[in-house]
């Protein structure tokens, strides 16, 4: 349902699919993908998710959305990158994120 409206926000290394939810939940709820085509060893998916999660963790309180979202948090990159780099562009991300869905 998320891929179908084709409303997100992208860079270089990340895209993120968003969309406004009517449902109780409080929060914004989250998922984390990686292509298994551009990272075919387990280990490398899961090191970019726990990266992605964590850079998510730390900057999650930007989002300035009155209703609650379901995100999804796409890796885009052919390779594994640093966390700062994938810090900075969430950071980028949710600013726009911002001005998107206000």
């Amino acid at each position: 349902m998320l891929f179908e409206n084709r409303t997100f926000v992208q860079d270089r290394i990340i895209r993120i699919y968003y969309q406004t939810t009517e449902a109780t939940p409080t929060c914004h709820q989250f998922a984390f993908v990686v292509a298994k085509k551009k990272f075919g060893k387990a280990t490398d998916r899961n090191r970019i998710k726990r990266l992605m999660r964590e850079a998510v963790r730390l900057q999650k309180h930007q989002i300035n959305s009155q209703k609650p979202l379901r995100i999804i948090v796409q890796y885009k990159a052919k390779a594994i990158v640093s966390i700062e780099e994938i810090q900075q562009s969430i950071y980028y991300l949710f600013s726009v994120l911002n001005e998107s869905t206000n």
